[in-house]
């Protein structure tokens, strides 16, 4: 996937670069702020990359600024519709607590993987 450049004021909150490790294997580095305006744009980013058949799709929230409810609630449908392609969704939070905490305070331990590095999402 080629990287997405800065079009309108949502992408400058928002924007991604994806690269493949692996046939199977797509990290999507996202940058920015994850909040209702962007939510939209985080979907488009993720589903994009499902609908290109790989078996894990790493979400790396590293260099995000801001992570909102509206960007869980993102996460939570995209892990749905990954699983119902045989895919799964990982997400990357560095450990960062800003971050980690909304993930924490929504209850979403359980439901989202969360991994503290890509190389751990990853399986190496």
């Amino acid at each position: 996937m080629p990287d997405h450049p800065l079009f309108s004021d949502v992408d400058v909150l928002l924007s991604w670069r994806s690269h493949w490790p692996a046939p199977d294997l797509v990290v999507v580095s996202v940058h920015g702020e994850i909040d209702l305006s962007t939510a939209a744009r985080l979907r488009f980013a993720l589903t994009e990359h499902l609908d290109l058949l790989p078996r894990v799709v790493v979400a790396d929230l590293v260099p995000v600024r801001f992570l909102g409810v509206a960007g869980l609630n993102v996460f939570t449908e995209v892990r749905t519709v990954a699983a119902e392609r045989g895919a799964q969704l990982r997400i990357v939070t560095g450990g960062r607590r800003p971050l980690q905490r909304p993930i924490e305070l929504c209850g979403l331990c359980d439901v989202l993987p969360v991994y503290r590095t890509v190389e751990d999402a990853l399986g190496r």
